[in-house]
This record gives C-alpha cells, sequence and structure tokens, in this order.
C-alpha cells in the first residue's frame, strides 16, 4: 500500500507546486519538487505505519531532511512549509483513505483552475512557465493522478500484487525525474538548442523553398501579363523594368535575407502555435478522462470490495502455457458479453469494475453462475495471460447460452 499512499500525496502536493512554484521560482527558488518527494515518502511511511499510535508520527522525521540541503533558499523554506503543515494535518487526522471520488474531483477541479492560470502566465510572463517549476509540477499532478485513478479502478488484489506496485514505483520514479529534469534550466537551455537547430536545419529550408518557389510563380504570371501589355506606355515600361530586375535576381537575394531575418519571428509564432496546441489538447484529455457522473451509492467510497478473488498462482510469471491469440480471443467474447450487458442495462461508467458489472448483472439476468464465470475467465486472461483452449470454448458456450435466454 506504501505505493498508493505516495501517488495520493504526490497528486495533492504536485497541485500545490503547480502554483506556489512559479512564486519560488520568481523569488530565485529552486527546490519545490525536491521538497514534495521528500513529504511524499514522509507521508507514505506515516500512512503505512497509521495504525500504530504514535509510531505514525516517525515518518515525519523524513520530512526535516528538507532544511539540511545545501544551497536551500528562503524562497524554498516559505514555499515547502505550508506543505509540510498540511501533511502533518493529514497524519494527526488519520485521513489515510484512498479514495476514487476525493482524486476525481481533486483533479476536475486542478485542469479547470490551472487553464486559467497557464493562459495568464503565457500572456503576462511566459519564461516563469518555461523556466519555472509550475509545468513540471502540472505535468507530475495530471501523471500521478491517473496513474492513481487508474489502479483504485481495479480490484485491490489486482493493485496489491508485488509486479504492480513495482511498475507503479518506477512509473513515479521516471515521473518526477522527467519533472525535475523539466525544471531544471540547463535541460532546458539544451532543449531549446536542440529545437532552434532543428528549426534552422529543417524548417528554415523549406520556408526558403516556398517563398522562392512562390516568387518564381509570381515572376512567371507577371510576364504573361507583360507579354500582353501594348509595347509603348507608362504601365508597360515600368511592368518590363520590375521583370528585368526580378530576371536579375534582385527580388530571390531580397526574399532570401527577408527568410533569414524574420528567423525570430517565425520561431515565435511556432512556439505559440505549439503552446496552443498543447494546451487544446490538455483541455480535450481533461474533459475526456473527467466526463463521467459519479453517484456515491454505486460503490463505496471509491474503493472496490471484491468478493469472488482473482486466482493468481505462483506459476503464473514463470511462463505461459497459451499463446495470446487465445488471450485476446477472450478479450474480445468480453466485449461483446459488455455490448450485451449495455444493451440491457445502460452505460457502463469509468469507475465501474468488472466485479461491479457482474454484481448489477445479476438484477437484469438470469444466469448468475455463468456470469461470474465469463468473469473469472476474463480475469485470468487479462492479468495473468492465461487462456486455454477450453476456456475459450467455455466462454463461448456461456456467451451464446446467455445471448438466447436474454434475447429469444
Amino acid at each position: 500500500m506504501l505505493i498508493m499512499y505516495m501517488l495520493r500525496m504526490l497528486a495533492d502536493l504536485s497541485f500545490y507546486y503547480a502554483f506556489a512554484g512559479v512564486i519560488s521560482n520568481a523569488c530565485n527558488g529552486n527546490m519545490p519538487l525536491v521538497g514534495a518527494a521528500i513529504l511524499v515518502i514522509a507521508f507514505g511511511i506515516c500512512a503505512v505505519n497509521g495504525q500504530k499510535g504514535l509510531v505514525r508520527f516517525a515518518g515525519l522525521l523524513v520530512s526535516l531532511v528538507f532544511f539540511l540541503l545545501p544551497g536551500l533558499a528562503l524562497a524554498d523554506v516559505l514555499c515547502y512549509l505550508p506543505a509540510l503543515a498540511y501533511v502533518i494535518y493529514t497524519v494527526v487526522k488519520q485521513d489515510f483513505t484512498l479514495s476514487w471520488y476525493r482524486a476525481k474531483d481533486l483533479f476536475s477541479l486542478f485542469w479547470k483552475l490551472y487553464i486559467v492560470f497557464f493562459a495568464a502566465l503565457l500572456i503576462y510572463g511566459r519564461q516563469w512557465i518555461v523556466s519555472g517549476d509550475s509545468l513540471p509540477a502540472a505535468c507530475l499532478m495530471v501523471f500521478s493522478s491517473v496513474l492513481f485513478m487508474r489502479a483504485l479502478r481495479h480490484e485491490e488484489e489486482i493493485y496489491l500484487q508485488k509486479n504492480y506496485q513495482i511498475c507503479s514505483f518506477l512509473s513515479v520514479g521516471i515521473l518526477w525525474l522527467a519533472a525535475w529534469l523539466l525544471s531544471r534550466r540547463f535541460v532546458l537551455r539544451l532543449l531549446g538548442t536542440g529545437l532552434r537547430s532543428v528549426y534552422e536545419i529543417i524548417f528554415l529550408p523549406v520556408l526558403q523553398a516556398v517563398m522562392t518557389a512562390f516568387v518564381q510563380v509570381c515572376y512567371w504570371i507577371f510576364s504573361a501579363i507583360v507579354m500582353l501589355l501594348p509595347d509603348q506606355g507608362t504601365i508597360s515600361d515600368t511592368a518590363r523594368k520590375i521583370l528585368g530586375e526580378m530576371a536579375q535576381g534582385d527580388s530571390f537575394a531580397e526574399t532570401e535575407q527577408m527568410a533569414y531575418t524574420s528567423n525570430h519571428m517565425w520561431s515565435a509564432i511556432f512556439f505559440i502555435i505549439a503552446i496552443l496546441a498543447i494546451a487544446g489538447c490538455a483541455v480535450l484529455f481533461f474533459r475526456w478522462i473527467s466526463s463521467g457522473r459519479w453517484q456515491e451509492n454505486d460503490v463505496s467510497d471509491g474503493r472496490e470490495q471484491t468478493i469472488i478473488p482473482l486466482d493468481t498462482p505462483k506459476s503464473a510469471n514463470t511462463r505461459r502455457t497459451i499463446s495470446s491469440h487465445h488471450v485476446q480471443q477472450v478479450r474480445e467474447l468480453y466485449k461483446r458479453y459488455l455490448k450485451l450487458y449495455m444493451k440491457l442495462a445502460g452505460e457502463i461508467h469509468p469507475y465501474e469494475t468488472s466485479y461491479d458489472i457482474a454484481r448489477k448483472s445479476e438484477q437484469i439476468m438470469k444466469e448468475h453462475e455463468e456470469i461470474f464465470q465469463i468473469r473469472e475467465i476474463y480475469l485470468d486472461a487479462r492479468y495473468n495471460g492465461h487462456a486455454e483452449k477450453k476456456n475459450l470454448r467455455t466462454l463461448k458456450n456461456l456467451y451464446q447460452r446467455l445471448k438466447k435466454e436474454q434475447w429469444p
């Protein structure tokens, strides 16, 4: 459970540092994410020992390590103290619940606030977003919330498995390291140099070629117009003079010079377009992942209560006795079963697990045992990668019988 507690607090503190990181960076602070990592570890230790009385406060000693770090600025300390107070309050209150609903509400509130905050900084202080800790902390908040909510959508037997926790731990470590690197100015300078080199090597020659081709086409069109003009007159003389200058390549040289001198302008334009595109994609992604309408009566506090345990033999990780083709067929048949369920019961909410669907199916379908047997075969195929031919045959027969009885 240590990883789950750490994911929960990482999302909470990343929410805070996404806004406080701007102030810290403006006052020459440089360790907000380090402070967040220390507090996440401290909270995880306290939560694991949450039922041991005063022993649970032992983890708070880890939070004192932050004050011993070299190069600590006053802005870092001032930014760290509110987060430390929040962790202490949570430990004293013994608020160690892992709620899917709480994570969803926090995530939904965050993206709505940060979009406005991001737009304001983009207009009035773009350099603070690029070189500060705000955007890395925001990315850390998004990905940690997604990992946390995704884990809680599974049964407890799933996210407490050793392999699942190792993957979650590695994911958290990689995400934090990436966020910390993005908050370092030397890394940003390297990225800026690389992007500038790509622009000058790839985009700038293409831009010059397009502009040169455009001028050449204009030259041909202008030549055709001059041929249609009378031999005498002010208009024809002026046109032939311009045509002669274009033929000498003067306009080409000016065009090339203009392309070089407009390098910074095009860089700024591409940067703004990229930022707006990323912001638009983020809005669509946030709306999609938080689009559900949750009801507290369906499940208890986001925690999954599993009646039928998942069969996970110790030898499941040694070798697979069946090809992935059968596993894929099992998952396809389970999708057909879900479509049948949706025809009878309506939509499936994002927080519902396979057990929730099977439990609700008892109210609308007749063959209860067959429903849970379908679920067991599906879970074994999905999480253990195990599906024999007889399982596939059984699943097909169960699905056909269930479909016939529900839709005579």
